[in-house]
């Protein structure tokens, strides 16, 4: 009972991460250049006029992904996938988790391949945990949480996203700059232009 309280708590809390970082790009894609706004840009037609008393918010995309890669062929459809989402103007991607199958061995090995993988997008990226990636791992003959914080060690140190453009963000179990034994690492929180949201 307690393992499933503890996962619906990360889904719920996942779920607030994830709409509060919509909400909080919309502003930080207003920062961007206008040139780099109009490099490359596809012609999207025109543009909708905001009506009288509405307020225009700036339009973006985000790649939103997770369940993947389970198996060597996804892995090769993964490196791919990375290769596109890097080619389009994303304003940041979520991973969702579960980077790995429920059943396979929950190794460090996993862990530093999809970090390193993160790491190279070209984009900014925010990971957050799934199930398979430390509940799950008592199938195989690992404690769970001591995967959790092998998780919080390799994917959440610093104070800034993944991958190779960084957004700055500020982790819930970090209090004055200290870290107070990951405690919740893994949950974020971004400002931007005065609008804080976690």
């Amino acid at each position: 009972m307690r393992r499933s309280q503890l996962t619906i708590a990360l889904v719920l809390a996942m779920l607030v991460a994830i709409a509060a970082s919509i909400a909080l790009f919309a502003l930080w894609q207003e920062e961007r250049t206008t040139a780099e706004d109009s490099a490359g840009a596809p012609d999207k037609g025109p543009e909708r006029t905001p009506s009288a008393g509405e307020e225009s918010t700036p339009e973006f995309e985000i790649g939103l992904i997770g369940d993947l890669p389970y198996t060597a062929e996804e892995e090769r459809k993964t490196d791919a996938l990375f290769g596109e989402m890097d080619s389009e103007r994303l304003a940041f991607i979520i991973h969702v988790g579960d980077i790995k199958s429920g059943s396979a061995p929950c190794t460090d090995e996993i862990f530093f391949r999809e970090r390193e993988r993160f790491e190279s997008s070209a984009h900014p990226l925010f990971y957050v945990p799934g199930d398979n990636e430390w509940t799950d791992c008592a199938r195989t003959g690992y404690d769970p949480l001591e995967r959790l914080e092998r998780l919080r060690e390799i994917f959440f140190e610093g104070d800034e996203s993944l991958g190779e453009e960084q957004i700055p963000l500020t982790r819930q179990g970090t209090r004055q700059g200290t870290r107070q034994a990951h405690a919740r690492a893994q949950i974020i929180r971004r400002t931007c232009a005065g609008a804080t949201a976690a």
